[in-house]
């Protein structure tokens, strides 16, 4: 099915990759959004950081590699070669049983009494 998908020619993959850029750039900032919402206060920035830093040095590991596949294998098989590498981190995930931890009760500024006292005071300027 990826190899179906993937365009005839250099021009239509250029085409197809706007789609694509903006499903990633919108899936990276939902991910954000979530390590912000189950990621402890005190360790935000530790976590957001080293979010922002996997995802830099993922973009600097994949242009050498999908250029290296890209000069001795072809133009299709950049497709196929990045589903066989999912395909298999998967496989090897699942064989060494690897679950997902479970997700902490989200934190909130609407759970916390300060919060709460906050909105509860009116500000007389947007009365």
């Amino acid at each position: 099915l990826g190899m179906a998908a993937t365009p005839p020619s250099k021009q239509a993959f250029v085409l197809w990759l706007a789609p694509l850029t903006l499903f990633a750039t919108s899936s990276r900032m939902m991910l954000g959004s979530l390590l912000t919402l189950y990621a402890p206060q005190e360790e935000m920035g530790t976590v957001l950081g080293f979010s922002m830093a996997t995802v830099s040095v993922a973009h600097i590991v994949a242009v050498p590699i999908s250029a290296s596949i890209y000069a001795s294998r072809g133009f299709s098989f950049v497709p196929l070669a990045s589903g066989a590498f999912l395909l298999i981190a998967t496989g090897v995930l699942c064989a060494v049983g690897f679950v997902p931890p479970s997700l902490p009760e989200p934190h909130g500024d609407a759970d916390e009494p300060e919060a709460d006292a906050a909105l509860d005071d009116e500000d007389p300027q947007f009365s």
